[in-house]
Parts: structure tokens; sequence; C-alpha cells
């Protein structure tokens, strides 16, 4: 079991981390007051590139200091060092900027977006490192005081993530989920019901589908309509059919995130034909774009 103190001080680390950058964010629009156009994209891209990269950098700090903490506690075996990861932002940086440059909030959109990207760095060296540490520990995403519905749904599923791909793209604008990992046969800790979670959202959210009675579901012939980022998936014709729109490899990617949410919602797990079906629909999307 994770305990709560380390899990606590883990948690308000990303939290300040998370407000820092907000403030920096915001103080770097106040700053681009008087450019316009492209002179005003370009400095802000460079800005909120390098704010993205520092605080990132100091998430994913905070997650090996909490990984290396949980797994000296657990004492296994197999010696590994932990490490940070990138999660490989790359284009979707620049995307960012021009997105909250076209809202009529740009500082709050693109601060949104900065906790979003800097909060990666955390997914990316907790799931890194328990990818490559020789004992392969789970590891869940822990709601955070006041978390949205949808952060709520996805804590519900658990400790039930053992790589980057079972759990990819979870994350939303301002999210501040905190990604755990337990070395122990029975992953859990204090305060954290992923069962109560699941019953929470299921009252409040039928239409949601679900991650226990998605495969009675498809059995039967019936799938759930998800309705993520403001879109209704029906079947996975209509994820595959979304996917196939991608203008751009970073447009894709940002597909893909969707599409994983859709997926996860509509009850189908990572390993199902849906998700193999997923895949090749991605990889003949990504050859397309790549041709062009």
């Amino acid at each position: 079991m994770i305990p709560r103190g380390g899990f606590d001080r883990y948690a308000r680390a990303l939290g300040i981390n998370a407000d820092l950058l907000q403030a920096a964010v915001a103080q770097a629009i106040d700053e681009c007051a008087g450019l316009y156009g492209e002179e005003l994209y370009r400095a802000l891209a460079r800005t909120y590139a390098a704010l993205v990269a520092k605080f990132g950098s100091f998430a994913a700090a905070a997650a090996v200091e909490f990984y290396a903490a949980m797994r000296s506690g657990a004492g296994p075996a197999q010696g590994y060092e932990p490490r940070q990861f990138d999660p490989g932002h790359g284009g979707l940086l620049a995307s960012d900027v021009d997105e909250a440059l076209r809202n009529s909030a740009p500082a709050a959109a693109l601060a949104a977006r900065a906790v979003q990207r800097a909060m990666g760095y955390a997914d990316a060296t907790i799931q890194g490192n328990a990818m490559a540490d020789p004992a392969h520990p789970r590891w869940a995403l822990v709601p955070h005081a006041g978390a949205c519905d949808w952060c709520r749904m996805i804590g519900s599923r658990g400790f039930v993530f053992k790589s980057s791909a079972t759990a990819g793209a979870e994350r939303h604008p301002s999210c501040r989920c905190i990604p755990v990992a337990d070395f122990s046969d029975s992953p859990a800790l204090d305060g954290y019901d992923p069962a109560a979670l699941y019953d929470e959202y299921r009252a409040k959210h039928p239409e949601w589908g679900s991650h226990r009675t998605g495969s009675r579901a498809r059995r039967s012939g019936k799938v759930v309509a998800a309705f993520v980022d403001g879109k209704r998936f029906g079947s996975i014709g209509d994820i595959q059919r979304y996917m196939e729109g991608a203008s751009s490899p970073d447009d894709l990617k940002a597909r893909m995130a969707t599409a994983n949410r859709a997926g996860l919602a509509m009850g189908f797990q990572p390993g199902s034909p849906y998700a193999k079906s997923l895949a090749q629909t991605a990889a003949g999307v990504s050859k397309r774009l790549s041709a062009k």
C-alpha cells in the first residue's frame, strides 16, 4: 500500500508546480501585449514551450522521487534506478498556442493546456519507469480533490495499468490527477476507493458506458455510445472515421487521444480486437499523412 503521507507530499509538490506554471503562463501572455499576428504567435510559442519544459522537468523530478521512495519501501529483489521520461509533446505545444489565441480567454486556455502538458511529464515518468523496471509495478491515476466526472471515472479503474498503452491520453486540459505506482501484490492507497468512484460515476453518467459491463454489452451486440470532447461515438466505425479525418501527424495524435477516451468509455479494453483495429487505423492514417 502507498503510504498516505508520501502520496500527499508528492501530490502537493505537483499541485504547487502547476500553480506556478499557470502564473508563469499568465505573465508570459501579459508580456506579449502589443504583439499581433505571427509575431505574437511565435513569441508566445517560444516562451510556452520553454515553460512547459521547465515545469514539466520539475513534475518529472517529483515523480522520480516518489517512485524511488515507493520502490525502496517495497524492496524488490531486482535492482533498478528510476529516471525522468519525456512525454514527447512535439508539435502539440504549437497547436496549444494556436488554439489558445483563437479562444476568447487565451490566458486561461493556454494555462489549462500547460498544466496538462507538464503533468504529462509525471505520467511519462511513472509509466516509463514502471515499464522499464524489472519489478513491473502497477500504476493508477488518482483523482484530485474536486476532480471532474471524467477523471473520477478513470480513477474508478484502480491499479489496472501496466503499460503506457493501457492508459494513454487520459489527461485533459487543467487536469491534476496524480500518477502513482505501487509494488505490492494488492496495490492500494488509503482514501482512494475505486469501487466508490465507479458507483458514483455510473449513477451520474449511465451514457458513458462501463469498463465492467462493456464486454457483456459487446457479447449481446449492444455498444453504449460515448460522449467525449463534445462528440458522440456510437460505434467503432465512428471512432475510426474520426481518426481518418486527421489532417496532420499532430492532429492524428490529438484525435487518437479522443479515440482512446471514447473506446474506454464504451467499455473496450486494451488488447481487445477494438484496440488492435484502432492501432491499425492509426498506422494507415499515419502512412497516408507521411506520404503527403
